[in-house]
């Protein structure tokens, strides 16, 4: 009998301590995703993050980021829109493609500035010099036509072509015989020259003068037509400063440097007073003048 009411009591000790002992708690368990980006074209930006595994529901902000000569287009896949940063949840794996394009350079623009009329008082059929600074202030090369008119009517045209922020000067020749106001337009530029009453005398007081750099040697030739109509040339072999006097109603020079190095300016003068000049520094550089006396 106490053999059995021991079992009893070791039994229903047991059972007491099954049913007070805690159980262990379930975890419960984390869904992940995965994210995964892409460039087109290769090379052409880059996304942050890139890629990576995210727990469910969580936000993920993705920003594209060009690079040099591109610009951001689009997102697709399982994103749209064209924002560059674009906020996206987690529900499920994600792809997206990050769409950039070629940034195209602006077109060519030209401005023209310093115009300059020399003489501004000019004697009939003296030669009138007009020049304009042509800039392309654009991002792209382009050409140019600069458009010369006087009193309206178009005197002359000269076509440039011109790399992005290139500059470069134009330069004109006129010369009217009847005394007046002339107004002068450059493309949008405006100024104007007068010739005075009387024509310009044909004496002897011209001269044409070289200089730039002592010493440079050049080459070529000079024309004049004589008060009779004779056209006479001469050969000349000089150094710089060089001075020719010469006498007649038309003179034309032309010379060339011998030298890579060094400017060569020709002028033709009267009585001090320049009719005509050019230079240049460019390599073995050819210089050309001419005008009316």
């Amino acid at each position: 009998m106490k053999r059995v009411l021991l079992i009893s009591v070791i039994l229903a000790a047991m059972l007491v301590t099954a049913c007070g002992a805690p159980s262990e708690t379930e975890q419960p368990s984390v869904t992940m995703y995965t994210l995964s980006t892409s460039i087109s074209p290769s090379g052409a930006g880059s996304v942050s993050p890139s890629d990576g595994q995210y727990e469910e529901g969580s936000q993920v902000t993705l920003t594209a980021t060009h690079a040099s000569g591109y610009t951001f287009d689009s997102w697709n896949g399982d994103a749209s829109g064209s924002s560059t940063t674009i906020t996206i949840t987690m529900d499920s794996d994600k792809s997206l493609t990050a769409h950039f394009k070629v940034l195209e350079a602006e077109p060519a623009a030209f401005s023209l500035d310093n115009l300059y009329i020399r003489p501004a008082e000019a004697q009939s059929r003296e030669v009138v010099i007009i020049t304009a600074l042509v800039t392309n202030t654009g991002g792209s090369e382009g050409s140019h036509t600069v458009v010369l008119n006087i009193n309206d009517a178009e005197e002359d045209k000269i076509s440039v072509t011109l790399g992005a922020g290139e500059s470069k000067k134009v330069s004109f020749s006129v010369s009217r015989e009847e005394p007046g106001s002339y107004a002068v337009t450059v493309d949008d530029l405006s100024d104007s020259f007068t010739v005075a009453s009387g024509s310009l005398a044909t004496d002897s007081g011209v001269q044409i003068k070289v200089s730039g750099t002592t010493g440079l040697q050049f080459s070529g030739s000079y024309m004049v037509m004589t008060f009779g109509g004779q056209v006479t040339s001469k050969s000349v072999d000089g150094t710089v400063p060089s001075q020719y006097s010469v006498a007649g109603t038309m003179v034309s020079a032309v010379f060339q440097k011998q030298t890579k190095s060094g400017t060569l300016m020709v002028e033709i003068l009267r009585n001090g007073r320049v009719l005509s000049s050019s230079d240049t520094t460019a390599a073995y550089g050819v210089v050309s003048v001419a005008t009316n006396i």
